[in-house]
């Protein structure tokens, strides 16, 4: 009898992270799991990788609009490929314009999760081909329906919940430093995603004002600056986080404050408890 197959697709960062406790246990079971990865910041292959999972790059991110969208077709026949050769029984995967015209082609059940009421496109795109859709009970837009199942959770619950996660101090010794240290996290993002379609990072408009603050923080903390989206120049050289994306909640941890304009890390920050500041003019549910 041949094993079921699961396929993962993985658009962004967090996306193995949440599936990653379930894929291991669906392959303790008996079922045959692969991800597939549309690559952003060059990290998620790695990421996926470093937990022992097969791993498929099929693509990656585009930032202008027509790159987008040109990415669409290139992503959907890339993906129809690969479920054709690999034939899983489901897709399971964030909201997306990609999976949902796949899985309905070929016949695929599709469940999908979201949390992002400014992801309108991957909403709206994924809702018509999908069996069902994972949403938190803080999800403010109003997407009731037959296909749709609220959880009175968080989607970072997923991998940061003590049954799963325990801060690991290595990435201390990594960094140099140690856990009675004062550590603060900033994160700065490209805002290319398609939900991000009119803001600008407040890097790119408050340059000399943002190192200024960085400085006057690095008087009572050490300081470092995840931006894996962009190149933020030598002024930011010192302050730069170096090290590998399996150590960035492990680090968050331990920090005694997150500011970013990286939403998901402000709700990392949230459910481990750690203080946050979300640089984002735009409301979440889940923030």
């Amino acid at each position: 009898m041949s094993k079921k197959k699961i396929l993962f697709p993985a658009f962004h960062p967090v996306d193995p992270q949440i599936v990653r406790h379930v894929a291991h246990k669906l392959r303790h079971n008996g079922y045959d799991v692969l991800f597939v990865v549309v690559e952003k910041e060059g990290i998620i292959y790695d990421l996926i990788n470093s937990y022992g999972f097969r791993v498929k790059k099929i693509g990656k991110s585009r930032n202008s609009l027509l790159g987008k969208i040109l990415n669409v077709l290139l992503i959907d026949f890339k993906l129809f490929l690969t479920c054709l050769r690999y034939k899983p029984s489901i897709i399971f995967s964030p909201t997306s314009p990609y999976t949902g015209h796949v899985a309905k082609l070929l016949n695929i059940s599709h469940i999908c999760w979201g949390d992002t009421e400014t992801a309108v496109v991957n909403l709206r795109s994924s809702l018509p081909f999908v069996d069902s859709l994972l949403l938190p009970t803080c999800f403010y837009n109003d997407v009731s329906g037959d296909k749709t199942i609220y959880f009175n959770s968080y989607k970072e619950i997923a991998y940061l919940h003590p049954k799963y996660f325990q801060p690991n101090n290595s990435v201390l010794k990594t960094l140099k430093i140690t856990d009675t240290d004062k550590i603060i996290l900033m994160r700065f993002s490209a805002l290319h995603a398609t939900h991000d379609i009119g803001l600008k990072s407040k890097v790119d408009e408050n340059h000399e004002q943002i190192l200024f603050y960085i400085k006057e923080l690095s008087k009572f903390a050490k300081v470092f600056v995840s931006c894996t989206e962009k190149d933020l120049g030598e002024d930011f050289k010192e302050y730069r986080l170096n090290i590998h994306p399996s150590q960035y909640v492990h680090l968050l941890s331990f920090c005694s404050l997150y500011i970013g304009e990286g939403t998901t890390t402000a709700a990392e920050a949230g459910v481990l408890g750690i203080p946050w500041i979300a640089l984002r003019p735009l409301p979440l549910g889940y923030l």
